[in-house]
């Protein structure tokens, strides 16, 4: 056997090398790829709480009723319609 690597050998050795960068290029993309979902949902998420502790504070900040009060939002957990067609009535 000569000092020298045999031609097959270098071809592997350099396609061993070549798969490598090719892989390795791959597998960051793909790494840089999720770490950006990861951060875009950190930020959704943050988002959405911003806007549901807004909506909390607006709604304790407009909410004057009291159990006498009538109530006139339908998306109030509280509304009931037969007070409200009452009150109607009786004006």
């Amino acid at each position: 056997m000569s000092a020298a690597a045999s031609p097959t050998l270098r071809v592997l050795k350099w396609s061993f090398l070549g798969a490598g960068v090719v892989y390795g290029f791959w597998h960051n993309r793909t790494l840089a790829a999720q770490a950006e979902t990861k951060r875009f949902d950190a930020e959704w998420a943050r988002k959405e709480k911003l806007i549901a502790d807004a909506k909390a504070a607006y709604a304790k900040k407009n909410s004057t009723s009291t159990p006498g009060d009538l109530i006139t939002d339908v998306n109030d957990p509280n509304f009931d319609l037969e007070k409200l067609i009452d009150s109607v009535t009786k004006q």
